[in-house]
């Protein structure tokens, strides 16, 4: 054919179709040359090594879209728990399944003399959340809602079908005059009707199923650039039988 007259003959337009057909779009070119199949050390010269590089950050991209998934998981999950409901009562229409609790110790303020808690003030300020001794926002209500979340994730993970907590109760000591608080919340798992949980679950189902099927789709294409890339000349005196 004639190309190897000279040191960086150019491939025929035939030969220049057949590769790009072989390549993604952002590897293709409208002219090559003898130069891009040689110096196969050269990473960033030699079209075959350029593809395998492609083919790399491809499954880097699915992987990294992998461990998205876990991530998404942990977000349904405290999306779907946070709609779980309390319920200081007893049990009525729904179905007990375990009990649940769950302690953390919180900083609420600075040290005092250890008498804080007389007179039930502070159980008063907590369980009254909207008291005017206790600010929406406060240190004191954030920390007891934090410590409500993680009792409605505790019990989301040990009893996947848990959507209502009943006989919730909320305890906390004072530990010595330091102002650390350790708070102690419990309650009865149970399952009933709770449409928001069910919501938030498969929302979060479709949203996984989606992404399960991208990255599907992201790895067929990866197999297919493996066979695409096995048709590619390595050196210049496989172009003629490679680009036929």
């Amino acid at each position: 054919m004639g190309i190897f007259g000279s040191k960086n003959s150019e491939l025929t337009k035939e030969q220049c179709d057949k590769l790009n057909d072989l390549l993604p779009n952002s590897l293709r070119k409208g002219t090559w040359k003898i130069n891009d199949f040689k110096n196969q050390n050269m990473e960033e010269v030699h079209i075959h090594n350029r593809m395998k590089n492609y083919i790399k950050s491809k499954i880097d991209l699915y992987k990294k879209a992998e461990d998205s998934i876990v991530k998404l998981q942990v977000e349904i999950d405290l999306k779907a728990s946070s709609k779980i409901k309390l319920f200081n009562t007893e049990i009525y229409e729904a179905k007990p399944i375990g009990l649940v609790d769950v302690g953390i110790v919180k900083k609420f303020g600075t040290a005092s003399t250890g008498n804080r808690f007389e007179n039930g003030l502070l159980g008063y300020a907590i369980e009254q959340s909207l008291d005017d001794a206790w600010a929406k926002g406060n240190s004191q209500e954030v920390s007891v809602n934090e410590v409500k979340e993680l009792l409605k994730l505790k019990a989301f993970k040990l009893f996947p079908n848990c959507n209502l907590i009943y006989k919730y109760d909320v305890d906390f000591r004072e530990i010595g005059s330091s102002g650390n608080v350790f708070v102690y919340l419990r309650g009865t798992a149970c399952a009933g009707e709770n449409d928001e949980v069910t919501l938030e679950i498969e929302k979060g189902r479709q949203e996984v199923e989606k992404r399960n099927k991208e990255i599907d789709k992201m790895k067929e294409d990866v197999e297919m650039m493996k066979i695409q890339m096995d048709k590619i000349p390595k050196t210049p005196e496989e172009i003629d039988s490679k680009l036929k």
